[in-house]
């Protein structure tokens, strides 16, 4: 067993939703965070984790991106669910706690001016494709492998997949556009790419061949976005830094050496791997503390008088 040692650095927490502009969008519609809007499912609760702990959906979700996983939304209905082998693994992470907490339970906090579209926020993100030997900034351009498959359906998705595997390995979605960019002019692309156009996919075809792709825009075939993002307005937002010993086998550290070795923690953090160790529980277990589950809290049945 080994201890696959990351540092989280000014991870973000949200104060009191109740007076927050935090939006979250789910496989419904839009509801927010206090109260229903525009949605069907019941009014949002949150999973309420006391300052110097970490949740076990949330470091789960860190663990899921450095094993090269997507993360998947803990407390809505969403159309991906993910593995839950990394909750089990989550329970078993130690962590130690670098920022300080105040009397009254809370991290030093900041205030934000925020802005972020609530509505296809996705479509905004620019992303720079290295297309023809040069970088083309494309509008709508962070794809991941779900998303791909959602917009092209499973045989598409099927295809896409062969296709690419008949000219080299890739990791994530762009380096497969921009390896069947460079063989564009092979009869297996060219006839991929026909398929994409006959089956009206052609966002996908445009930006495989550098044919104009100004966007793409996969996001209009009835598949709402699942994203937690927040509305313009003043937010104050606690930060932290953390460390996090994650016991891992060596089958596993070859999962992690295939992702990114980096991720993203709640609002804003950055996790990076310091390094990998034996594990010792004697020694981790004396300067650390496990994650919890957390307690689900109903917004809008809080009392506003405990608000800071």
């Amino acid at each position: 067993m080994y201890a696959l040692t990351v540092r989280v650095r000014g991870a973000g927490v949200f104060g009191d939703p109740r007076y927050s502009s935090d939006f979250v969008m789910d496989a419904d519609g839009m509801n927010k965070r206090s109260g229903v809007k525009k949605s069907h499912v019941p009014p949002q609760a949150r999973l309420k984790v006391p300052a110097g702990k970490l949740g076990v959906p949330q470091v789960a979700n860190l663990i899921r991106v450095l094993f090269g996983q997507r993360p998947v939304p803990s407390r809505r209905r969403v159309l991906f669910t993910g593995d839950q082998r990394f909750e089990e693994l989550a329970r078993k992470v130690r962590v130690q706690m670098l920022s300080p907490v105040s009397e009254r339970g809370y991290y030093p906090a900041e205030t934000l001016t925020v802005r972020k579209s609530v509505s296809n926020a996705w479509n905004t993100v620019t992303l720079d494709y290295l297309l023809d030997g040069k970088y083309v900034s494309i509008k709508g351009g962070v794809l991941y492998w779900d998303r791909i498959r959602r917009h092209l359906g499973e045989e598409l998705y099927q295809d896409f997949l062969n296709v690419v595997g008949k000219f080299g390995k890739v990791i994530t979605v762009r380096q497969a556009v921009e390896l069947l960019n460079v063989h564009k002019n092979t009869s297996e692309v060219r006839e991929f790419c026909e398929r994409l156009r006959k089956a009206k996919r052609t966002s996908l075809s445009n930006l495989i061949l550098n044919d104009n792709p100004a966007s793409v825009s996969f996001q209009q075939d009835g598949n709402p976005l699942c994203c937690y993002m927040v509305n313009s307005g003043v937010e104050q937002v606690q930060r932290f830094d953390a460390v996090l010993f994650i016991p891992v086998t060596e089958d596993q550290l070859k999962e992690v050496e295939q992702g990114t070795g980096a991720a993203t923690f709640l609002e804003g953090g950055v996790v990076s791997i310091l390094g990998v160790d034996d594990w010792s529980s004697e020694l981790i277990n004396a300067q650390t503390e496990s994650t919890v589950e957390g307690e689900v809290e109903n917004v809008s049945d809080q009392d506003a008088s405990d608000n800071r």
